[in-house]
């Protein structure tokens, strides 16, 4: 049920979008459940800070239905978002990384 309302609530927009260079059409349920069960095992199950499972969820499904060659993911401080497009893309090459701040004066 859970996978269903999602893949209800989120297939018209994969589906109308015009911005994303979409490279198939499908259903996005199966994308939805296989993310859930990638995300129990992740890392980045927290409650404060980092991408939260929403958020992760359409970087899956965005790079999963662009399936880009490269992802350059800027300011990680944890790395969900990161993780989640790999998943998403696992055959993109992954550049990710955050500034640090700590030189300044």
């Amino acid at each position: 049920v859970l996978f269903d309302a999602f893949a209800a609530a989120l297939q018209p927009w994969f589906d109308n979008q015009a911005v994303l260079s979409i490279r198939s059409r499908r259903d996005i349920r199966p994308d939805i459940e296989e993310f859930y069960g990638l995300y129990l095992s992740s890392p980045f199950r927290k409650v404060y800070g980092s991408s939260r499972f929403n958020n992760q969820l359409m970087l899956f499904l965005i790079a999963r239905a662009m399936q880009p060659p490269t992802i350059v993911d800027s300011g990680t401080f944890t790395g969900a978002s990161a993780w989640a497009l790999s998943m998403g893309a696992p055959e993109a090459e992954v550049f990710s990384f955050d500034i640090d701040l700590g030189r300044l004066v």
